[in-house]
């Protein structure tokens, strides 16, 4: 098992409580062995932006697992001008980088999933006969190949059609999961930051990215995308990355799915899967045979150096 980590700051969805002083928080959560080695890769950073770490029993109980908390803090200036800076840590042989992002400022979430919908809508298609360049009008989508039309808000596109909801078992409920993202997935957010990355059976998500698009058979305020995961509305090869946390373990037909989310993803590109936790040995049996059996594309265990 790769480590869990997870940075409650920079929080660059927020807007810091002060612009002057830059922020660095988390922790750290390792099966065995301790964190090691745990510092900034740049050498100015490791002097004026000392680390302090501690156990965290809080996270220790929910996960089970031994925890180091870290944080530092310094004048924003240090890091002024840069997308990034990294921590580097060691653990049971490995070593693991933590990319650390560097806030922006407050984000216009209205406008944020205003241009994301935009820039997404190029590469719908539709769900029934896979035709592209679906017609807008009006708030709906029209399909040009068999004429099945789909609504389009302002906030989300709709291709959750009756008939999909009961070929794939689709049943409602105002049980929606949130998470947020942990900070494995977090590296990839920023690594594709100039690309789209789909979250599949995203749920609600806290912190929404201007590059995540979010799909979901829920119709929560945070999805981008509602249909189901058996039939992606979207064309080949159009994400740089494919998440589904959570996914596989609960759809009717697995294999279908990761078809799919193959399907969609860029040639030699990021798939990042992860079961829940209390299914974390059946599931990633499933995810291993789906996504193995398929075009070779592994899930991955974690981002190492």
């Amino acid at each position: 098992m790769y480590p869990i980590w997870h940075l409650t700051d920079p929080d660059v969805t927020r807007e810091p409580s002060d612009p002057s002083v830059f922020y660095v928080k988390g922790w750290i959560a390792v099966e065995s062995d301790p964190v090691e080695r745990l510092a900034f890769e740049d050498p100015a950073l490791k002097v004026h932006l000392p680390l302090t770490t501690r156990r965290l029993p809080d996270a220790e109980g929910a996960y089970g697992l031994p925890t180091t908390a870290f944080e530092a803090a310094g004048a924003f200036d240090l890091v002024k001008g840069r997308d990034s800076i990294f921590l580097s840590f060691r653990n049971n042989g490995a070593d693991y980088r933590i990319v650390v992002p560097v806030r922006s400022g407050a984000v216009d979430r209205q406008g944020q999933k205003a241009r994301k919908l935009a820039r997404i809508a190029a590469l719908l298609q539709c769900p029934r006969c896979r035709c592209g360049a679906l017609r807008r009008d009006h708030g709906v989508l029209t399909c040009p190949g068999c004429c099945a039309t789909y609504p389009a808000g302002e906030t989300c596109y709709d291709f959750l059609a009756d008939d999909f909801r009961d070929e794939c078992g689709v049943v409602d409920s105002d049980l929606v999961s949130s998470n947020l993202y942990d900070g494995l997935a977090m590296n990839f957010v920023h690594a594709h930051r100039r690309g789209l990355i789909l979250d599949c059976g995203a749920g609600r998500r806290e912190a929404c990215f201007e590059n995540v698009v979010t799909l979901d058979v829920s119709a929560d305020a945070t999805t981008d995308v509602r249909g189901v995961a058996e039939r992606l509305p979207f064309v080949n090869d159009c994400f740089d990355a494919v998440f589904s946390f959570a996914v596989l373990e609960h759809v009717k037909d697995p294999m279908r799915c990761a078809r799919e989310m193959i399907r969609v993803l860029k040639p030699g590109h990021d798939y990042l899967g992860r079961p829940f936790v209390k299914c974390l040995a059946d599931a990633t049996r499933t995810e291993l045979a789906c996504c193995n059996t398929l075009i070779g594309v592994k899930p991955l265990e974690g981002e190492r150096k």
